[in-house]
């Protein structure tokens, strides 16, 4: 809508199968997703809107690049999280799933918490892509944003799993995208699954001290293993957006520059739920363990409707579950009933 305000003809879909989107997901490949934005595009020049600029966010944005040497008007493609292997999807499927798929034809396989059936012919064309070649050959403007850790702060089992490393420190869980992920559920390709969290008593970067971190400690089996092998941890934007941050490309370093920002606490969730935006609701897809939300009852499948009293449509963000300790939060649900949830710390 901001967009539209000022002149600027935008077009936002999901692939069929997805979201909102008719059709079924068992019927789609990612070559069928890339002709779908090439038509989509060619709709949007039928209606004097000819597009010049493809945004695309994981699976969504591989297929942006794939797509853009097609279109003739684009001129530049920005992509949130990509991966740069079209194949790098199907980690998250399991091998036992891919033998099924191989054997039967299809099976059904969890993504982003959601029951997908994922047909033999969707396999079979992930791995024939070259996207690489599709990138090198399309000389139009890239920006490229890798939001491995839009959180504050991530440890890889490499460095929090040595002996005694969390022996008398509270934890709890947290159903994310990984790699600091803490946010509303959103995986993308690389997937969501169960982390712990916890708080560090502080943390010392480029001089500066803070204190009350929280941080999400990757499940060692978790898919973004590759970089765990070679990573303590992974500095996220809440650490860093504290800072003048002076970007040196040529010589491959980043510079911490004052003023720093060390008073301002940092966002801690005190309500424990994670959540999936759909038609009905907010679905609960994760209850911390031990959190306020566990402590009420709430479960899995529970559908909110309201929070405070505000629809969920015309809930913008999250910032529902940083509410002051103490305070109560009332959600009323897709059943009729009204909870109240007190805030609390949990990990």
């Amino acid at each position: 809508m901001a967009l539209a305000k000022q002149g600027i003809s935008t077009l936002r879909f999901d692939f069929a199968g997805i979201g909102t989107s008719d059709g079924r997901f068992a019927d789609t490949s990612f070559a069928a997703d890339v002709r779908d934005l090439v038509a989509a595009g060619g709709a949007m020049a039928q209606a004097d809107m000819p597009p010049t600029l493809l945004v695309g966010h994981s699976l969504g944005g591989a297929a942006a690049l794939a797509a853009a040497g097609d279109m003739a008007t684009v001129r530049a493609v920005a992509t949130i999280g990509a991966p740069a292997d079209v194949a790098h999807v199907l980690h998250q499927f399991g091998s036992q799933c891919l033998l099924d798929i191989e054997e039967t034809g299809a099976a059904e396989v969890m993504l982003a918490n959601r029951p997908f059936t994922v047909g033999r012919t969707f396999v079979e064309d992930a791995r024939s892509h070259d996207l690489s070649a599709k990138i090198a050959g399309l000389r139009r403007p890239l920006l490229v944003l890798h939001a491995r850790n839009a959180g504050t702060l991530y440890l890889s089992p490499r460095f929090w799993g040595q002996a005694g490393s969390l022996r008398g420190r509270r934890t709890s869980t947290i159903y994310s995208g990984g790699a600091g992920g803490m946010q509303e559920h959103s995986g993308g390709a690389g997937g969501m699954q169960e982390q712990q969290i916890a708080r560090l008593d502080r943390l010392t970067v480029g001089g500066a001290q803070f204190r009350g971190v929280p941080v999400e400690l990757e499940n060692a089996n978790a898919v973004h293993g590759d970089l765990s092998q070679a990573l303590d941890g992974n500095l996220g934007i809440g650490v860093l957006s504290r800072f003048h941050l002076i970007v040196d490309f040529p010589h491959a370093r980043v510079l911490f520059a004052p003023p720093v920002d060390q008073a301002r606490p940092f966002p801690v969730d005190h309500v424990g739920l994670t959540v999936r935006p759909d038609k009905a609701g907010l679905t609960v897809v994760h209850v911390a363990r031990g959190s306020p939300a566990a402590l009420i009852g709430l479960s899995v499948g529970d559908v909110i409707t309201t929070v405070d009293g505000t629809p969920k449509n015309a809930l913008t963000n999250s910032s529902w579950r940083y509410g002051i300790i103490g305070n109560t939060v009332r959600f009323r649900m897709l059943d009729s009933r009204q909870v109240n949830l007190k805030y609390g710390e949990y990990f």
